[in-house]
């Protein structure tokens, strides 16, 4: 990592702050907290902001940071060479999200064929979103009930489905994913709703509120229509995130 001072150093992720390997690390981010606490506190004593202390703050911030590359021979797994120095990228658009591993959501979903939009399908699910190894996405799996149904009978409904996101929006405020799912209808008639959609997240901490709308596939009566979705979610478990 660098700065706008010059400075640069090697720095670890989570909970490597104490480790001997991250003194650098560490020593750096102590400098930066103790010039901000110090601008803080002299803005309070004197009642107006110092715009030298602000600007050595600003200078010691994380700026570019180098770009790994992957290995793509295997045995080079096995080889530890030195690496040379790489290309330095802004942090700004090295920004992704970072990997969900546990989710729990309730969505509140509608579907309903073009031909008779005012007559659609409604639901309430509950679910649990699992990350996948290896893998940038989530399985998903839910369960509830409809709460109308065009033939005015009720279902218990079953969603499964997998889930991809598509990065980060607003300094990582919003996240975009796609969804693909299919919502199976337990009832005495067979029925199915596929459905992709794009879904729009508002991350409020562990907290999610998320927006969906796609296209859905009705079946038996196979119909082509359209498929929009409210939910909350509560992200119990994540990890990775915020560079390449």
């Amino acid at each position: 990592m660098t700065d706008r001072a010059g400075g640069r150093w090697v720095s670890y992720g989570d909970g490597q702050l104490d480790d001997t390997a991250n003194a650098g690390g560490k020593r750096h981010v102590m400098q930066a907290a103790t010039l901000s606490v110090r601008s803080l506190l002299s803005a309070f004593v004197l009642g107006v902001p110092d715009p030298e202390d602000e600007m050595a703050v600003w200078q010691l911030l994380p700026f570019t940071i180098e770009a790994p590359q992957l290995l793509t021979d295997v045995m080079e797994i096995f080889v530890k060479e030195a690496a040379p120095d790489r290309d330095l990228i802004p942090l700004q658009v090295a920004i992704r999200p970072a990997t969900k591993d546990l989710v729990t959501a309730a969505t509140f979903w509608s579907a309903a064929s073009f031909a008779h939009p005012r007559d659609p399908t409604l639901a309430l699910v509950g679910g649990i979103e699992l990350g996948i190894p290896f893998v940038p996405a989530q399985t998903y799996l839910g369960a509830g009930g409809t709460l109308r149904t065009p033939e005015q009978r009720p279902a218990a409904v079953v969603d499964t489905g997998v889930l991809i996101p598509l990065g980060l929006g607003v300094s990582g405020l919003l996240s975009h994913q796609l969804d693909v799912t299919a919502s199976w209808l337990l009832r005495a008639d067979f029925g199915a709703i596929a459905h992709a959609e794009y879904q729009l997240n508002l991350e409020l901490g562990d907290l999610l509120i998320s927006a969906q709308a796609g296209l859905a596939e009705i079946f038996p009566h196979r119909h082509t229509g359209y498929y929009a979705g409210f939910g909350l979610g509560f992200v119990f478990s994540a990890a990775g995130g915020g560079a390449f």
